[in-house]
């Protein structure tokens, strides 16, 4: 769904006016989390710095959640004038990179409210 809201920013987060953001920002720090714990808990403990180094990796392997929320508010962003053509690519690639996000900040899973 397209935004119609011409004076809001793209890409700020405000978790308070933005409850589809926050379902898909929990989401996403909520792997991190889980993938930086995972890791770090089988890494050897003889180097706490290379294993944290190490679980610091994959944490970050939700990169791409972040990558596909920015395309999903890009590609809904009415200042820039999108056909409808490069709204659909922007957003096909936002779901390539992670669905559950982009379902996420569509509603698809969810209000965000509950």
């Amino acid at each position: 769904m397209r935004r119609t809201d011409e004076d809001s920013p793209a890409l700020r987060f405000e978790p308070a006016d933005d409850p589809l953001g926050t379902l898909a920002f929990r989401r996403l720090t909520d792997q991190a989390h889980e993938a930086f714990s995972i890791a770090l808990h089988y890494q050897p403990a003889e180097d706490e710095e290379a294993a944290t180094r190490e679980a610091m990796s994959h944490a970050l392997s939700v990169s791409f959640g972040f990558a596909a929320a920015a395309l999903e508010r890009i590609a809904t962003d009415p200042r820039l004038g999108l056909t409808d053509e490069q709204y659909l690519y922007l957003r096909e690639r936002a779901a390539e990179m992670d669905l559950s996000v982009v379902e996420d900040l569509t509603g698809a899973n969810g209000d965000g409210e509950s």
